[in-house]
């Protein structure tokens, strides 16, 4: 314990197959380590075989069937607690889900910010979907709140509901307006006006939608779901993976080696495949390449010089297509009277691009598209590569547009030592 709190922490969780997943398991050792008691329900029937965490002196592990989401199993959590003498004896309780992955950040921070006074309740972050409230998959509450009348009937009156909505709207709301008519305080660890979307100024909406952004402001988790939905994830999959194995290369390689959503990973980096001015008589067959390949992210990148501009106009019309859905990006290369560099290509096209990746392409590349995607696989295994090298090699546009992939490599056994 490195506070000096009494926390009782009920969590709730869900699990596919038989055996408890290993980030969970991650999750509920952090846990652990911050808890006076830990009570673990799970809205499953046993599994095959119950990890060391549950064995441990001072965590229960409650495995039932019961279909109410989570407020269900935080509800059979408090009474089991309370059967059992540790609400009484609790200064703070801990509702928390398995619907997340970390700690990427030191907890022992996050758990003195949340214990606050008797009648504070605290939440991660302030969710603005449908109403304000407080996100109900961290939600730490003082004595005067778990103790309170009210909340104990409002737990002990959950029951099954027909739509994961349903429950939301009842039970995550209905709890913050519970709460505040209650009189008591609600508090987020992060500060509401930090919490702004970077893309039009407003609130967001859900902050657990930006996880790099929260990670960054000191949450120390991420949702699952973020590495599952695009809407979910307004920061990017790419930017997700490389600030996990950059905050946690342990947790990192539990999810490479066992999520079952790699290959969405795989689909959700951008690439961008740069070509010679020299190759404008190719267009055709790179576009074509482009349409066979699978990747569903990939943009071609062709820069012209002012000379071949009027070249260039001729073609426009049998190419609109390609521009107007993005797989086409004709860049303009003003008062460029020599032949560009490779390194200036890649330069020029980071500049102008929003890929996560680019790729020199030449004829072997066009004639073996294989090679593209094996290297595509190597750059999602490697999250912290800012070059993975091979054949074509790939650069990270940030690190381009920093110069430090152009001058020095790094492979896929390097990476994760850094």
């Amino acid at each position: 314990m490195k506070t000096d709190a009494k926390i009782l922490v009920v969590m709730a969780g869900f699990f596919r197959g038989s055996c408890i997943p290993a980030v969970t398991q991650v999750w509920i050792e952090s846990l652990a380590e911050y808890s006076h008691r830990l009570v673990l329900v799970f809205d499953n029937h046993p599994p095959d075989e119950v990890p060391e965490q549950c064995a441990d002196f001072g965590v229960d592990a409650i495995f039932e069937r019961h279909g109410e989401y989570d407020f269900g199993s935080y509800k059979r959590g408090l009474m089991h607690a309370r059967a059992k003498g540790w609400l009484d004896e609790a200064t703070h309780v801990l509702l928390c889900n398995d619907s997340v992955i970390g700690p990427l950040n030191d907890l022992s921070q996050v758990f003195q910010s949340v214990c606050g006074a008797p009648d504070h309740v605290y939440g991660l972050t302030f969710s603005y979907q449908i109403r304000p409230h407080l996100q109900s998959f961290f939600l730490m509450m003082g004595r005067d709140v778990f103790l309170h009348p009210r909340v104990t009937s409002f737990f002990e009156d959950v029951k099954p509901l027909s739509s994961r909505f349903a429950v939301i709207e009842a039970y995550e709301i209905g709890f913050s307006a519970l709460l505040l008519d209650a009189g008591f305080r609600l508090r987020s660890f992060v500060p509401v006006e930090h919490c702004v979307d970077p893309r039009n100024g407003e609130l967001m909406g859900n902050p657990m939608a930006y996880p790099v952004t929260m990670v960054h402001l000191g949450v120390p988790v991420v949702k699952i779901r973020a590495l599952r939905e695009d809407d979910s994830n307004l920061n990017g999959v790419p930017s997700l993976l490389r600030l996990i194995a950059k905050r946690s290369p342990f947790l990192w390689q539990l999810l490479s080696s066992s999520f079952s959503h790699r290959r969405l990973w795989q689909d959700a980096q951008r690439l961008a495949v740069v070509v010679e001015p020299s190759q404008l008589s190719q267009l055709t067959q790179w576009l074509a390449f482009l349409e066979l390949l699978p990747h569903p992210n990939c943009q071609l990148i062709l820069p012209l010089p002012e000379r071949l501009l009027s070249v260039w106009a001729h073609q426009w019309w049998h190419h609109r297509s390609a521009i107007e859905h993005g797989k086409l990006q004709i860049m303009p290369l003003e008062d460029w009277d020599h032949r560009p560099s490779h390194q200036d290509l890649l330069l020029l096209a980071a500049s102008a691009s929003a890929s996560d990746w680019l790729v020199l392409g030449d004829e072997g590349l066009l004639t073996n598209p294989a090679t593209l995607l094996a290297q595509l696989h190597k750059a999602t295994q490697c999250p912290l590569n800012d070059r993975v090298t091979g054949s074509p090699d790939f650069f990270r546009r940030y690190a381009l547009l920093t110069r430090s992939s152009l001058s020095s490599g790094s492979s896929d056994d390097s990476s994760m030592s850094r």
